[in-house]
């Protein structure tokens, strides 16, 4: 803003004060298959404190108040474990513990929504169970919610970075055989995460189950084992023993050569192997490698194949929605 110079310096004197009176006004605001091998044998917590949602206090409740008001009371929420509690009335949304003020007689449901691969055991405190929580508010209260890992062997949080990782740059890391790079899988091992990835992003985590030896990759036939690398599925399997299933294409070009060099197959069968990469279908099956590697059904909560990975039947429906033959499969320890 500016003023226009006047003839009369009384003029500006007079004007001077009021003027000044609205700027200090104005800045005055805050700012503001079945084949012999591979088929069945038989986070820290998060802490801190999340403020209360705003909202007007009005007698007999009905809503959360800004702050400790007369006649308040206050409803303090610690979750115990890897997830985040909501309140109805609005006023709580934590993970770790919260609290916020309500007026007597306000009646506040919490909803506990745990972390993936987490669930809720029970409340604590003023409400007990695993369903909602729902009280009516006398007097400051507090409440627990009690979460624990689905399984202590599964891990998803790495989902995310094992979808980056496989993918490279525009799928440059994906199987030769994947002549369309787009969706494909990262098995992670010793996460017993399954990732169903689509260019480089995050579609889904799964849990899963391996063999009697899941450490270490596979190296010959019955010794329980995963085999890692990056594989092609060669061919689709709807009536597995084991719900459905997808064949991968162990054994690999790699595993020929060790083979050979350790005397488990022969060379003609290192050429067989060999040939199969080259054409992008399916690899012997019945060396002393191993063979019959896949990703079936019939759930992952434990481990029992004989180096199969193993998924719930939904997980492994997702999967063949997504995943067809050519698509890549990649395995990490």
């Amino acid at each position: 803003m500016h003023l226009s110079r006047t003839r009369s310096s009384s003029v500006v004197s007079a004007l001077v004060p009021g003027f000044v009176a609205i700027l200090l006004a104005a800045c005055s605001g805050d700012p503001g298959v079945s084949i012999p091998d591979g088929t069945h044998s038989a986070p820290p917590a998060a802490t801190g404190t999340a403020a209360a949602a705003p909202g007007a206090p009005a007698g007999g409740g009905g809503s959360s108040t800004t702050g400790p008001v007369a006649g308040s009371v206050t409803l303090t929420v610690t979750v115990e474990g890897t997830g985040q509690v909501v309140s109805q009335p609005a006023g709580i949304a934590c993970p770790g513990q919260c609290s916020a003020h309500f007026m007597p007689g306000t009646s506040v449901t919490l909803v506990s929504t745990p972390a993936e691969g987490w669930k809720l055991d029970a409340w604590n405190g003023a409400c007990s169970g695993a369903g909602s929580c729902a009280i009516t508010l006398a007097a400051d209260t507090a409440v627990t919610s009690k979460l624990s890992l689905l399984d202590a062997r599964w891990d998803p949080s790495v989902g995310a970075a094992d979808c980056t990782a496989a993918w490279g740059v525009a799928g440059d890391k994906l199987s030769p055989c994947d002549t369309v790079k787009d969706d494909y899988v990262v098995v992670h091992k010793s996460t017993r995460n399954v990732a169903l990835c689509k260019s480089g992003k995050l579609v889904k985590n799964m849990r899963s189950g391996l063999g009697s030896t899941p450490t270490g990759t596979k190296l010959q036939l019955g010794d329980g084992k995963t085999p890692e690398g990056v594989f092609f599925v060669p061919r689709l399997i709807p009536d597995s023993t084991y719900y459905k299933a997808l064949l991968i294409s162990y054994p690999a070009v790699a595993d020929a050569a060790r083979g050979l060099a350790s005397g488990l197959i022969t060379n003609g069968q290192k050429q067989q192997i060999e040939s199969a990469y080259q054409a992008c279908v399916e690899p012997p099956q019945d060396t002393q490698l191993g063979g019959g590697i896949e990703l079936q059904g019939n759930g992952g909560d434990h481990d029992w194949t004989a180096g199969n990975i193993a998924l719930d039947d939904a997980s492994v429906d997702m999967i063949w929605a997504n995943i067809g033959v050519g698509d890549s499969v990649v395995v990490v320890p």
